[in-house]
Protein backbone atom coordinates (compact mmCIF):
# COMPACT_ATOMS: atom_id res chain seq x y z
CA UNK A 1 0.00 0.00 0.00
CA UNK A 2 2.81 2.37 0.99
CA UNK A 3 4.58 1.92 -2.47
CA UNK A 4 0.82 3.12 -4.27
CA UNK A 5 0.40 5.86 -2.11
CA UNK A 6 4.03 6.87 -3.07
CA UNK A 7 3.55 6.37 -6.90
CA UNK A 8 0.10 8.27 -6.74
CA UNK A 9 2.06 11.25 -5.05
CA UNK A 10 4.96 11.03 -7.71
CA UNK A 11 3.05 10.04 -10.84
CA UNK A 12 -0.90 10.03 -10.47
CA UNK A 13 -1.58 8.58 -13.71
CA UNK A 14 0.30 5.52 -13.48
CA UNK A 15 -1.42 4.77 -10.25
CA UNK A 16 -4.80 2.23 -10.13
CA UNK A 17 -6.07 3.78 -7.08
CA UNK A 18 -7.68 6.51 -8.84
CA UNK A 19 -9.80 3.76 -11.67
CA UNK A 20 -13.66 4.02 -11.39
CA UNK A 21 -16.11 2.60 -13.29
CA UNK A 22 -17.02 4.16 -16.52
CA UNK A 23 -20.80 4.09 -16.02
CA UNK A 24 -19.83 6.21 -12.33
CA UNK A 25 -18.81 9.15 -14.55
CA UNK A 26 -21.71 8.27 -17.10
CA UNK A 27 -24.13 8.43 -13.92
CA UNK A 28 -23.02 12.15 -12.76
CA UNK A 29 -23.96 13.06 -15.99
CA UNK A 30 -27.57 12.03 -14.93
CA UNK A 31 -27.42 12.70 -11.82
CA UNK A 32 -26.51 16.45 -12.08
CA UNK A 33 -28.03 17.32 -15.66
CA UNK A 34 -25.63 19.64 -16.42
CA UNK A 35 -25.44 21.12 -20.05
CA UNK A 36 -22.32 20.79 -21.85
CA UNK A 37 -21.35 23.58 -23.91
CA UNK A 38 -18.35 22.62 -26.49
CA UNK A 39 -16.71 24.41 -29.36
CA UNK A 40 -15.76 21.67 -32.74
CA UNK A 41 -12.20 22.27 -33.90
CA UNK A 42 -10.28 20.58 -36.39
CA UNK A 43 -6.63 21.47 -36.25
CA UNK A 44 -6.96 23.51 -33.78
CA UNK A 45 -9.65 25.45 -35.48
CA UNK A 46 -13.69 26.90 -34.77
CA UNK A 47 -15.60 24.60 -37.06
CA UNK A 48 -18.79 24.03 -35.27
CA UNK A 49 -20.77 23.50 -31.79
CA UNK A 50 -22.23 20.77 -29.79
CA UNK A 51 -24.50 20.65 -26.71
CA UNK A 52 -24.85 17.71 -25.06
CA UNK A 53 -28.03 17.69 -22.77
CA UNK A 54 -28.58 14.61 -20.03
CA UNK A 55 -32.18 14.28 -18.69
CA UNK A 56 -33.78 11.54 -16.16
CA UNK A 57 -36.86 10.39 -17.63
CA UNK A 58 -40.43 10.46 -16.19
CA UNK A 59 -39.73 6.91 -15.76
CA UNK A 60 -37.30 6.41 -12.85
CA UNK A 61 -35.35 4.08 -15.72
CA UNK A 62 -35.06 6.41 -18.33
CA UNK A 63 -32.42 8.26 -19.29
CA UNK A 64 -32.53 10.58 -22.19
CA UNK A 65 -28.99 12.40 -23.54
CA UNK A 66 -30.03 14.93 -26.27
CA UNK A 67 -27.39 16.37 -28.68
CA UNK A 68 -27.63 19.56 -30.48
CA UNK A 69 -24.97 21.07 -32.67
CA UNK A 70 -23.41 22.37 -36.32
CA UNK A 71 -20.21 21.83 -37.86
CA UNK A 72 -18.20 22.39 -41.35
CA UNK A 73 -17.45 19.51 -42.86
CA UNK A 74 -17.12 18.63 -46.48
CA UNK A 75 -18.94 15.96 -47.79
CA UNK A 76 -18.43 13.48 -50.60
CA UNK A 77 -18.31 14.47 -54.22
CA UNK A 78 -18.72 17.89 -52.91
CA UNK A 79 -16.19 21.01 -54.19
CA UNK A 80 -16.15 22.92 -51.01
CA UNK A 81 -17.44 22.18 -47.34
CA UNK A 82 -20.87 23.19 -45.73
CA UNK A 83 -22.76 23.48 -42.82
CA UNK A 84 -24.32 20.42 -41.32
CA UNK A 85 -26.67 20.49 -38.64
CA UNK A 86 -28.07 18.03 -36.25
CA UNK A 87 -30.49 17.34 -33.35
CA UNK A 88 -31.14 14.41 -31.52
CA UNK A 89 -32.06 12.29 -28.34
CA UNK A 90 -30.39 9.20 -27.37
CA UNK A 91 -32.71 7.19 -25.38
CA UNK A 92 -31.16 4.83 -22.34
CA UNK A 93 -32.40 2.83 -19.72
CA UNK A 94 -31.00 2.50 -16.17
CA UNK A 95 -28.41 0.17 -17.12
CA UNK A 96 -27.84 2.57 -19.74
CA UNK A 97 -28.23 0.33 -22.87
CA UNK A 98 -29.30 2.17 -25.38
CA UNK A 99 -33.08 2.11 -25.85
CA UNK A 100 -33.88 4.37 -28.94
CA UNK A 101 -32.42 7.16 -30.66
CA UNK A 102 -34.18 10.40 -32.92
CA UNK A 103 -31.85 12.28 -35.10
CA UNK A 104 -32.76 14.94 -37.63
CA UNK A 105 -29.72 16.19 -39.74
CA UNK A 106 -29.44 19.49 -42.25
CA UNK A 107 -27.77 20.13 -45.26
CA UNK A 108 -27.86 23.42 -46.73
CA UNK A 109 -26.41 23.30 -50.43
CA UNK A 110 -28.60 20.73 -51.67
CA UNK A 111 -31.22 21.61 -48.86
CA UNK A 112 -31.60 17.53 -47.47
CA UNK A 113 -33.15 16.72 -44.33
CA UNK A 114 -32.71 13.51 -42.86
CA UNK A 115 -34.54 11.93 -39.84
CA UNK A 116 -33.89 8.39 -38.31
CA UNK A 117 -35.45 6.57 -35.71
CA UNK A 118 -34.26 3.72 -33.94
CA UNK A 119 -36.93 1.70 -31.15
CA UNK A 120 -34.54 -0.98 -29.85
CA UNK A 121 -37.30 -2.47 -27.86
CA UNK A 122 -39.58 -2.61 -30.99
CA UNK A 123 -36.45 -4.08 -33.02
CA UNK A 124 -37.67 -1.58 -35.52
CA UNK A 125 -36.30 1.77 -37.12
CA UNK A 126 -37.77 4.46 -39.52
CA UNK A 127 -35.58 6.79 -41.93
CA UNK A 128 -37.06 9.66 -43.99
CA UNK A 129 -35.20 11.66 -46.64
CA UNK A 130 -36.43 15.27 -47.68
CA UNK A 131 -35.36 17.40 -50.42
CA UNK A 132 -36.39 21.15 -49.41
CA UNK A 133 -40.13 20.57 -49.07
CA UNK A 134 -40.84 17.07 -50.90
CA UNK A 135 -39.96 13.43 -49.52
CA UNK A 136 -37.95 11.72 -51.61
CA UNK A 137 -37.25 8.98 -50.08
CA UNK A 138 -39.07 6.99 -46.49
CA UNK A 139 -38.73 3.27 -45.37
CA UNK A 140 -38.53 1.68 -42.24
CA UNK A 141 -36.39 -1.63 -41.50
CA UNK A 142 -35.87 -3.66 -38.93
CA UNK A 143 -32.96 -3.62 -36.43
CA UNK A 144 -31.26 -7.31 -37.70
CA UNK A 145 -28.81 -8.20 -40.45
CA UNK A 146 -31.82 -9.12 -42.51
CA UNK A 147 -32.85 -4.88 -42.06
CA UNK A 148 -29.11 -3.82 -42.31
CA UNK A 149 -28.42 -6.10 -45.71
CA UNK A 150 -32.00 -4.00 -46.84
CA UNK A 151 -30.52 -0.69 -46.19
CA UNK A 152 -27.31 -1.62 -47.87
CA UNK A 153 -28.79 -2.64 -50.75
CA UNK A 154 -31.10 0.71 -50.67
CA UNK A 155 -28.22 2.96 -50.77
CA UNK A 156 -27.02 0.94 -53.67
CA UNK A 157 -24.34 -1.40 -51.48
CA UNK A 158 -23.78 -5.03 -51.85
CA UNK A 159 -24.31 -6.66 -48.81
CA UNK A 160 -21.73 -9.58 -49.26
CA UNK A 161 -19.12 -7.34 -49.24
CA UNK A 162 -19.63 -6.24 -45.28
CA UNK A 163 -19.64 -9.79 -44.54
CA UNK A 164 -15.71 -10.12 -45.81
CA UNK A 165 -14.83 -8.23 -42.72
CA UNK A 166 -13.08 -10.16 -40.31
CA UNK A 167 -15.68 -10.69 -37.39
CA UNK A 168 -12.53 -11.13 -35.00
CA UNK A 169 -12.47 -7.36 -34.39
CA UNK A 170 -12.94 -6.91 -31.02
CA UNK A 171 -15.29 -4.22 -29.55
CA UNK A 172 -13.77 -0.50 -28.39
CA UNK A 173 -13.12 -0.92 -24.57
CA UNK A 174 -13.93 2.13 -22.46
CA UNK A 175 -11.93 3.10 -18.88
CA UNK A 176 -11.83 5.86 -16.23
CA UNK A 177 -9.98 7.49 -14.17
CA UNK A 178 -9.51 10.72 -11.47
CA UNK A 179 -7.11 12.77 -12.46
CA UNK A 180 -6.41 16.84 -12.55
CA UNK A 181 -7.39 19.42 -15.55
CA UNK A 182 -5.67 22.67 -15.88
CA UNK A 183 -8.20 25.59 -16.14
CA UNK A 184 -6.82 29.40 -16.61
CA UNK A 185 -3.80 28.21 -14.56
CA UNK A 186 -6.04 26.23 -11.77
CA UNK A 187 -5.81 22.45 -11.18
CA UNK A 188 -9.23 21.09 -10.70
CA UNK A 189 -10.28 17.27 -10.18
CA UNK A 190 -11.95 15.65 -13.59
CA UNK A 191 -12.66 12.02 -14.94
CA UNK A 192 -10.41 10.85 -17.62
CA UNK A 193 -12.63 8.54 -19.94
CA UNK A 194 -10.63 6.59 -22.43
CA UNK A 195 -12.12 4.56 -25.26
CA UNK A 196 -9.19 2.23 -27.08
CA UNK A 197 -9.38 -0.09 -29.76
CA UNK A 198 -6.47 -2.86 -28.88
CA UNK A 199 -3.50 -0.58 -28.55
CA UNK A 200 -4.80 2.33 -30.64
CA UNK A 201 -6.86 5.31 -28.51
CA UNK A 202 -9.73 6.71 -30.29
CA UNK A 203 -10.88 8.91 -27.91
CA UNK A 204 -9.89 10.71 -24.65
CA UNK A 205 -12.77 12.42 -22.94
CA UNK A 206 -12.46 15.19 -19.81
CA UNK A 207 -15.44 15.05 -17.68
CA UNK A 208 -16.21 17.20 -14.44
CA UNK A 209 -17.30 15.64 -11.15
CA UNK A 210 -20.64 17.38 -12.15
CA UNK A 211 -20.78 15.55 -14.89
CA UNK A 212 -19.89 17.86 -17.78
CA UNK A 213 -17.99 17.37 -20.90
CA UNK A 214 -15.04 19.86 -20.62
CA UNK A 215 -12.62 18.62 -23.64
CA UNK A 216 -12.04 15.97 -25.75
CA UNK A 217 -9.77 14.70 -28.63
CA UNK A 218 -10.39 12.00 -31.27
CA UNK A 219 -8.19 10.14 -33.58
CA UNK A 220 -9.88 11.43 -36.35
CA UNK A 221 -8.51 15.16 -35.86
CA UNK A 222 -11.76 16.57 -34.41
CA UNK A 223 -11.25 17.50 -30.67
CA UNK A 224 -13.49 19.63 -28.46
CA UNK A 225 -13.71 22.02 -25.85
CA UNK A 226 -15.14 24.33 -23.62
CA UNK A 227 -14.94 27.80 -23.69
CA UNK A 228 -12.61 28.60 -20.71
CA UNK A 229 -10.00 25.63 -22.59
CA UNK A 230 -10.07 27.01 -25.79
CA UNK A 231 -6.44 27.15 -27.23
CA UNK A 232 -5.09 30.91 -27.02
CA UNK A 233 -5.96 32.60 -30.86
Amino acid sequence: MTTLLVLLEVNPDKSNLLVVPPSHVLNLMFTHEQTSELEILESGHHIGNLMLQPKLGADPDGRALGFLGNMLIRLPDSPKKQRVAWDGTLMMDHTLATTGLELTINLQDPPYHVHLGFDQRRGKAECQVKQADQTINQSSFSLDQAGLNSLLREAGLDPGVFSNIPATISAPTISAKQTELMIRKEKIIAYLVSIKQGETTLAEIYVSQLGQVLTAKTITGYSFATEDLMPTP
